[in-house]
């Protein structure tokens, strides 16, 4: 019998809320027993990783053994007091993107990073014409989730249904606007036929890929963040630094990439009633396999 543990935030983030999730799956698998009792197990994951090591707990081998990180990079380059303490502390890392991986690797992370993308649950529903936004307001997130450049277009689109779902926010708005809903779904994706997400930074975009399987057409920056993925890619151009608040500068120093506004404009004329993609994503059944798989293996090493 394996034995894991989670260690997350105790709060009510999406950290915390993924984690739970994480662990109702974990203890659906044959031969696996998973806990956020900070007791003696096997494995402990810690998620994520970074803020975990820093303000909330240190490694204690003998109580922990192997010590799975997950975090991601939000940069393509992160500092080197984030690699000294992921490499200090971790055995393996477990990020979700390519672009995540590289972002470490390139800031001096060089302890093993597996990428395993989140996986989803998700349905096939019927969509409305019109174009969906999710914006987050707060400070750390609207540059680096391209708020700013979401606000600039929707401000030129005409005569079309738009409706946003604010991200923990409830800014008043001009546009139809929704927040907490039980269905993602029905309330949501449905809405709309095409969705538009423009970040600068990030490491894997759940809401693109709830999108793209809801049957969503979906426009994203050209950003390698969106690779393997069938979306309709905006011109982009590559910028040297996102700009993140004080805390998260201090381990996410790199770049990213920034969606021409006139181009996505046009992309959504031009895109609104394109037939949806077949997209199949990951279940989270997928991804706990997987994760445990990866797990396994370096158990043995």
């Amino acid at each position: 019998m394996l034995s894991i543990k989670f260690i997350t935030h105790s709060s009510n983030t999406s950290f915390h809320r993924l984690t739970k999730l994480w662990i109702e799956y974990f203890n659906n698998q044959d031969g696996i027993v998973a806990t956020s009792s900070d007791i003696k197990t096997d494995v402990t994951v810690l998620h994520p990783a970074i803020d975990i090591l820093v303000n909330l707990r240190k490694v204690d081998k003998q109580k922990d053994g192997l010590i799975v990180c997950v975090d991601v990079s939000d940069t393509d380059r992160v500092s080197q007091k984030y690699s000294s303490v992921i490499n200090s502390n971790c055995d393996v890392v477990i990020t979700h993107s390519e672009w995540s991986k590289k972002g470490m690797i390139n800031g001096g992370v060089n302890v093993p990073i597996e990428v395993i993308s989140h996986g989803i649950e998700y349905k096939k529903v019927r969509h409305e014409r019109g174009v969906g936004f999710y914006l987050s307001f707060l400070p750390e997130q609207i540059y680096r989730k391209g708020t700013d450049l979401a606000i600039n277009v929707l401000n030129r689109l005409k005569d079309l249904n738009i409706i946003v779902k604010q991200y923990q926010t409830n800014y008043p708005l001009k546009w139809k606007t929704i927040g907490w809903v039980n269905d993602i779904y029905e309330e949501y994706y449905s809405k709309f036929s095409l969705f538009v997400h423009l970040p600068r930074g990030g490491a894997q975009e759940l809401e693109v890929y709830e999108a793209l399987a809801s049957g969503c057409n979906v426009i994203v920056p050209d950003h390698p963040l969106f690779e393997g993925l069938p979306v309709i890619r905006a011109k982009s151009h590559y910028i040297p630094k996102i700009i993140l608040p004080y805390w998260l500068q201090e381990y996410h120093i790199g770049g990213g990439y920034e969606a021409d506004v006139d181009d996505v404009v046009d992309k959504i004329y031009k895109s609104i009633d394109l037939p949806p993609p077949d997209y199949k994503p990951k279940t989270m059944e997928e991804f706990v396999k997987e994760f445990i798989s990866v797990t396994n293996e370096y158990l043995q090493k």
